[in-house]
């Protein structure tokens, strides 16, 4: 399944821009693709929990969708932030090397990685940035299948990727996409602006998901960008919350038609902002 992911990407990087941001734990390539050129830029990823593997099927196609229109600046899209756990949720332990397996295994408490949403070390990437790292009520101190946060804010590689090709870049807006819930999680550590409220109002009324605040949880990318780089950013839940994890791949084409707009609709407002 995971050779699934990318056979798309290759035949996506024919026809989109498409270069490495950086490695994974594992080695493997973290791809990102661009779309537009010059002007406001806005910055999505996905996948960077290992069970929300959907949201990089949902990225592919939306990748796809968007190389057909005039993007009005720059979209970074970057499909799976963890590849080696998406892998292991689609495929198993069984492409590890023995050693790796059975500390995986043991880490995982059993051999079904479905539910998995760490990195390859154990780690939950998106506690593991420097956002009130360690400081939130599920986070844990030593690896697991979820919530360990790390020995250290930015341990991971696919942590430190990201947050270089963020500071890279400087997007005007981030946009992280997870599963599940229909919600759209904003603010960390301060009120929101004009600007900030007007994002969150253009994202709701697309997609007509709910909005909530952050609270409980820190070492967020969103967080992160908020709290370190006074980025505009918003974590989306996609796929309704009576699915379990993980979420069906028959719900890909629901969650396309909630979000497809969005990206564009925030650059039109990017550019008349004054």
């Amino acid at each position: 399944m995971f050779n699934t992911i990318i056979q798309q990407m290759n035949e996506l990087a024919k026809a989109v821009e498409c270069f490495s941001i950086g490695k994974s734990g594992g080695g493997k390539d973290i791809w990102c693709f661009k779309l537009g050129c010059g002007g406001k830029t806005i910055l999505i990823q996905c996948a960077i929990h290992a069970r929300e593997h959907i949201t990089t099927f949902f990225a592919l196609e939306h990748i796809k969708y968007l190389k057909n229109f005039y993007i009005g600046g720059t979209i970074y899209y970057i499909p799976c932030m963890n590849p080696d756990g998406v892998q292991l949720c689609l495929d198993g332990a069984g492409t590890l090397p023995a050693n790796k397996r059975r500390k995986l295994t043991k880490i995982n408490k059993g051999t079904d990685f479905t539910l998995y949403k760490a990195n390859i070390n154990g780690v939950d990437l998106n506690t593991n940035f420097d956002a009130d790292w360690g400081r939130g009520k599920f986070n844990i101190t030593t690896p697991a299948s979820e919530n360990f946060v790390g020995n250290y804010p930015h341990s991971e590689s696919e942590v430190k990727a990201l947050v270089n090709f963020t500071k890279e870049v400087m997007p005007d807006i981030t946009l992280s996409y997870h599963s599940k819930g229909e919600v759209i999680y904003y603010g960390f550590n301060k009120p929101l602006s004009v600007l900030e409220k007007r994002y969150l109002k253009i994202i709701k009324e697309l997609t007509g998901y709910k909005s909530v605040k952050t609270k409980n949880s820190t070492g967020g990318y969103k967080d992160y960008c908020i709290s370190k780089l006074n980025i505009p950013s918003y974590t989306i839940e996609v796929g309704n919350d009576h699915f379990k994890h993980p979420v069906p791949m028959s719900e890909l084409e629901v969650i396309f038609e909630q979000n497809r707009l969005v990206p564009l609709k925030l650059m039109k407002q990017l550019a008349s902002n004054k």
